[in-house]
């Protein structure tokens, strides 16, 4: 019996199991087997590690494409893995973004493919977030400029994210206030305001709001219309007090979380993500009471959002007041993970890509570096990578291993490092103290164990890239498109396409 004459139902699921590398090539053996392995059953069902670009999809997600586009954007993601892979990748295209001139750049986040969003420093001002916007041309050449501005009294971190549909954003800003409170300020953007037409433009603020409490804020996360931060208040020597503050931007419902276990972490190695109604924490926490301990672990908390914060509320946002409740309990505790005792010297990072709305929580990868105990040791990075299924309780995992690890050379630091939002892949620079030299590199980390990662330079095959490692003071990168957002210290930002 040849593969034709099966049963239809047997030749789809043959196709379902196929690598997508291996489907394209399936296809093109005979009409039968393209009319099969072209189908949108077999796209939207077919298994791959692949990180696919979907910032665009008014429905966001693989199911609001058909399997056409599907295959599409993943022949596009086997070209970006091949060229990814290579000593010398193929650079596409670099382009050149002039900030403000006075303006020290602080930070910068990307917004799928058509935006970006800017922090920066000036005399005339305390905090300016600058919205950029990436008009590409008809052969596919960037034209960014900005196109709106908000000043911040203060602030010293944002996060910034596409609303379902990609009309519009919201950038959460921590700062401080005079009489040192932490202050929170979120702002709702309207980005199809900022498109010129018939009418001209219309307001680009649809809403904002600012909180201030007397703890201070460090961290913020953006998912949908819900947004989080969290605060610290120290209460003693050997007491504080953490609080996340939920704040939903479509109902005006605010909730205040106590959450005590965020004292077992250490507050600077500390992040969290949320994927809706779950959020993730991982930290580093320290292994006994000595105030310089031997060991320490890496733990990842899975946790479940109180239900209240969801709830659809009738009244528009307008005409509703901000409701504020405060809870000491989670709606439930999903998973607890601990990796082996880790050596002090031990800093972590997680992708700080935007969650778009349509996405579910899987799996999280985090990225742990080891300083070299000593000049002539070398440093080591591990890669954890913890499946999680959102269907569990109480689940508890300890000595979790990492999946992948790869040696540092001696007295080299990573600052600063980017991790894809899949895990895939990862871009770094690289200080060697010693000599006060830096370079670019990059990393492909396959999904399991069992091929080895691959680490080499971020190297261009065609030209030199323009501008010198030692000037980068912020570093952005998405998994999905290979973009590598490079800002120097003079002010300009590259954005580098693979």
């Amino acid at each position: 019996m040849i593969l034709t004459e099966l049963p239809q139902d047997i030749i789809l699921f043959i196709c379902i199991l196929l690598h997508p590398q291996d489907l394209l090539e399936l296809i093109k053996t005979c009409r039968v087997l393209h009319a099969f392995g072209s189908s949108d059953y077999v796209w939207h069902h077919i298994q791959h590690d692949l990180p696919l670009e979907f910032s665009q999809c008014q429905g966001g997600g693989m199911n609001s494409l058909s399997g056409a586009e599907v295959r599409d954007r993943v022949v596009s993601a086997l070209r970006l893995d091949k060229n990814w892979r290579q000593k010398a990748s193929r650079l596409h295209r670099i382009t050149k973004v002039i900030a403000p001139k006075h303006a020290k750049l602080l930070a910068l986040q990307a917004l799928g493919r058509k935006w970006m969003v800017t922090m920066s420093r000036a005399p005339e001002f305390s905090i300016r977030l600058t919205i950029w916007r990436m008009d590409e041309t008809y052969d596919g050449v960037l034209q960014p400029y900005a196109v709106a501005s908000v000043d911040l009294s203060d602030g010293f971190r944002f996060t910034a994210s596409l609303q379902e549909g990609g009309d519009s954003a919201i950038i959460s800003t921590l700062g401080a206030t005079r009489t040192a409170q932490g202050k929170l300020a979120i702002h709702h953007i309207n980005l199809k305001a900022l498109e010129k037409d018939e009418d001209g433009f219309s307001p680009y603020i649809i809403n904002e709001w600012e909180f201030e409490n007397p703890q201070v804020f460090y961290l913020t996360e953006i998912f949908g219309t819900i947004v989080a931060a969290v605060s610290l208040l120290r209460v003693s020597q050997s007491q504080q007090d953490h609080q996340i503050l939920l704040f939903n931007t479509k109902t005006n419902v605010k909730i205040l979380l106590d959450v005590p276990e965020l004292a077992e972490f250490d507050s600077g190695r500390l992040y969290i993500k949320i994927y809706t109604p779950y959020i993730v924490i991982a930290g580093v926490r320290e292994r006994g009471n000595h105030p310089f301990p031997q060991h320490q672990q890496l733990d990842v908390r899975v946790r479940e959002l109180p239900s209240s914060i969801f709830e659809d509320v009738p009244l528009s946002t307008a005409s509703r007041p901000i409701e504020s409740t405060t809870l000491t309990t989670w709606a439930s505790i999903v998973a607890d993970y601990q990796t082996q005792n880790l050596p002090s010297n031990l800093d972590i990072n997680i992708s700080l890509e935007p969650v778009s709305s349509g996405a579910t929580l899987h799996s999280f990868t985090v990225f742990a570096c080891h300083s070299p105990p000593s000049q002539a040791g070398r440093g080591a990075v591990e890669v954890y990578r913890f499946p999680i299924n959102t269907s569990w309780r109480n689940a508890k995992f300890a000595d979790w291993q990492p999946i992948h690890t790869f040696s540092t050379p001696p007295n080299v630091s990573l600052e600063p490092t980017c991790v894809g939002q899949n895990g895939c892949r990862a871009v770094w620079l690289e200080h060697q103290w010693n000599t006060d030299d830096y370079r670019l590199m990059k990393a492909s980390l396959p999904a399991t164990g069992e091929m080895p990662p691959l680490v080499m330079p971020l190297e261009a095959q065609q030209f030199s890239l323009p501008f010198l490692p030692h000037t980068i003071c912020s570093l952005t990168f998405e998994e999905s498109t290979g973009r590598v957002w490079v800002a120097v210290h003079t002010g300009e930002i590259y954005i580098l396409e693979f």
